[in-house]
């Protein structure tokens, strides 16, 4: 089997903590790139919370910087449209962050499901709503996106305790969301 297998050769390579600035976790690194065409999105964590790189060559397409410069934590990134403006959506240290696939640009924040221990359940999106959920007796929330004067605003719209799913995601099936509540383990 080892004599029929490609061989591999290394095109990029970056490292998130000395030429970004990041952060590694507690449990080290662990979400998954996104790759959305001709881009690689990964979060470093701090200064530089989200980057986008040219997967082809490892150049950088552009670096976000979050307000809070929240942390890494584990969960993968999405990718939303939201009243026209594609987005990537990331689940960090202190809550949930969109910004815009375009040039990183942060449009909003909801910080309610975070945990500040380990958030790893990727949000779940429809249309204009998203889904967010953390073990540690944290619990999920809904907040609706709505465009502002030209900004996305995450708008809360309910808060549930009974939904602290931690490692398993979350899928949403027609209209049910379906996850683990962690104090059932």
């Amino acid at each position: 089997l080892h004599d029929a297998l490609p061989i591999c050769k290394i095109l990029w390579h970056k490292n998130l903590v000395s030429d970004f600035g990041g952060s590694v976790p507690t449990w080290g690194y662990c979400e998954s790139p996104l790759v959305d065409g001709d881009k690689v999105i990964i979060a470093p964590g701090g200064k530089n919370t989200i980057v986008a790189f040219n997967r082809n060559t490892g150049d950088v397409i552009w670096t976000s910087a979050v307000p809070e410069q929240d942390g890494a934590h584990y969960s993968s990134a999405i990718i939303a449209e939201v009243d026209g403006v594609k987005q990537y959506i990331e689940f960090l240290s202190n809550g949930v962050i969109g910004v815009s696939a375009k040039d990183g640009k942060f449009l909003w924040r909801y910080n309610n499901p975070a945990n500040h221990t380990a958030n790893c359940a990727a949000p779940i999106i429809l249309n204009n709503l998203i889904f967010a959920a953390s073990g540690y007796g944290t619990g999920g929330g809904l907040a609706q996106l709505a465009s502002n004067g030209g900004n996305i605003e995450a708008k809360q719209v309910y808060f549930t305790k009974e939904m602290k799913n931690h490692h398993g995601g979350m899928v949403l099936v027609g209209d049910y969301l379906y996850g683990v509540d962690d104090r059932t383990l």
